[in-house]
């Protein structure tokens, strides 16, 4: 929905950045948090592929 409403290229790059920094910098940096509890490791398993899928600049 969101690369269908925002057409500022400059923003959708911008949200691309920081989406990547936090799930591909920040949470595995601190990933001892979802080591330990299934719920949090399957919701940020889920959202993975979707990121992957949609804004991974890789």
């Amino acid at each position: 929905m969101f690369n269908e409403i925002v057409t500022s290229e400059g923003i959708k790059k911008n949200v691309t950045k920081d989406i990547n920094e936090l799930f591909f910098e920040r949470i595995i940096h601190h990933k001892e948090y979802y080591n330990n509890n299934g719920l949090l490791k399957s919701v940020y398993l889920y959202f993975k592929k979707i990121i992957e899928k949609n804004y991974n600049v890789n």
